[in-house]
């Protein structure tokens, strides 16, 4: 499996508990990205909507790198197809690159409007040689409306989230499934009492959690061993300096020299969707 860095955490604060103020600092998003082509890794992912993020990964220059973008599309993509290929083309003028190796769609109600028009708005963005693959960026199962069209499907996966765990063994198999949220917006590291105290009801589900997993390492080793047990090509990690990355590769390290019991692991599905889904989320 794959692993690929997520930008969102630079050039904006991302996440509900990160309190970073190295979101902006390109020296150490320079060392990030050094360390992750040291061990191997050449593959990041943006959007026009983190920020700064585009801008920063091109005067930092990541031409070496296969980069995912992504962006909003209409449900109208005849009348706008013009404004898209632009705005893809804006993307790769703040990287610094002249192709995409992947553009997503942070939605996918355009696919319900018109199939002839989105085949065409994807053979053209291909034609063009402004991207190699298309793909979505869903919340939900239903939000797969026609894989047919698609090389890329990312969605959020965790040891709380199972949502889409056997969709990959029954839809389009030439499919990359990019697995995102694999520490839910760092919920799933943080010490409880350190959390929003909108988590306080889910306070039995933490504490069963943390009680197998107590330290912060242990809970990093129990997501990423989570995901690297699954039938997903890629997964997606974000981090704010260079030592959470190095701790990541710890645990992926320690994940295939001492493989965490799966049985164990897959015991903490949730299906509360209050808890799962970051878009419901509240402030109390």
């Amino acid at each position: 499996m794959d692993l690929v860095l997520g930008t969102a955490q630079f050039g904006q604060q991302y996440g509900i508990t990160n309190k970073s103020e190295k979101y902006n600092n390109y020296n150490e998003l320079e060392d990030i990205l050094i360390l992750l082509s040291q061990k191997g890794f050449y593959k990041l992912d943006t959007a026009q909507s983190y920020g700064d993020s585009e801008k920063m990964l091109g005067s930092i220059g990541v031409k070496d790198f296969d980069i995912t973008s992504k962006i909003k599309l209409p449900k109208n993509l005849s009348d706008n197809k013009n404004k898209i290929i632009d705005s893809v083309g804006n993307s790769l003028i703040n990287l610094g690159i002249d192709k995409l190796d992947c553009l997503l769609a942070h939605n996918s109600d355009f696919l319900k409007a018109n199939k002839g028009e989105a085949i065409n708005l994807i053979n053209s963005l291909k034609n063009n040689n402004l991207i190699d693959k298309f793909g979505i960026s869903v919340y939900e199962p239903s939000d797969i409306l026609d894989s047919n069209l698609l090389d890329v499907i990312q969605f959020p996966c965790n040891i709380f989230d199972h949502r889409f765990l056997t969709l990959n063994q029954s839809i389009n198999n030439k499919m990359t499934w990019q697995c995102r949220s694999i520490f839910l917006q760092g919920i799933l590291l943080e010490s409880f009492e350190k959390l929003p105290t909108y988590f306080t009801r889910y306070f039995d589900v933490f504490q069963n959690y943390h009680k197998n997993f107590p330290s912060l390492l242990d809970r990093m080793s129990a997501c990423i061993s989570f995901v690297m047990q699954q039938q997903f090509q890629e997964f997606i990690v974000g981090v704010s300096c260079a030592n959470e990355l190095k701790d990541i590769f710890y645990s992926i390290e320690k994940h295939q020299d001492d493989l965490l019991n799966k049985n164990k692991l897959n015991g903490f599905s949730c299906e509360m969707q209050e808890l799962i889904d970051p878009r419901l989320w509240r402030d109390n």
